[in-house]
């Protein structure tokens, strides 16, 4: 369970539903569970889980083969989510944060990184060369040390999400 610093349902909608908010807790309603998650923590693997339960697997896995796609393009609008984040009590919920070693995700991070690419312009014109030449896990750390880790992609955000300024963890 959790106790609830700030009443505001409206608040507490905004931080569940908005697209900003990525990524946007995983909500059980009749269990009262959300899920407060980060990439790169074993995202897949937790989504994978929530689905189940939802039962909701194999319509996720119908829609795609990546379970994420779903998540994004579908669970959000789904009526049942929106319902269970609209109306919540959050005191009467139980909260599951995921989170992995910051060091451990710094290194996996890197590594998606760079084979997927989606930094190398940024760190290309951070270090002042060819995007084909690459960057060290050091100077990706040196990156990561002055970009806005509250606002950067996903897969080096903050471990963080805002819902945790509005509950107390009970234990």
């Amino acid at each position: 369970g959790a106790r609830l610093k700030d009443r505001s349902g409206r608040a507490l909608a905004s931080l569940m539903l908005h697209p900003r908010r990525e990524p946007r807790p995983l909500l059980l309603g009749p269990a009262k569970l959300g899920v407060i998650w980060s990439a790169k923590s074993a995202c897949t693997t937790v989504l994978l889980w929530y689905l189940w339960h939802r039962n909701l697997l194999q319509t996720a896995q119908a829609y795609d083969s990546w379970p994420h796609e779903f998540r994004n393009r579908m669970l959000y609008s789904d009526e049942a989510y929106r319902t269970w984040a609209s109306g919540m009590n959050v005191e009467s919920w139980t909260w599951l944060r995921v989170i992995r070693d910051p060091y451990d995700r710094a290194v996996s991070s890197y590594r998606h990184a760079l084979v997927n690419g989606y930094e190398s312009r940024k760190m290309s014109r951070r270090l002042k060369r060819p995007p084909e030449d690459g960057y060290s896990f050091e100077e990706f750390l040196d990156y990561l040390l002055r970009i806005d880790i509250t606002t950067c992609n996903l897969h080096h955000k903050q471990q963080f999400h805002p819902l945790e300024e509005l509950i107390v963890p009970s234990r």
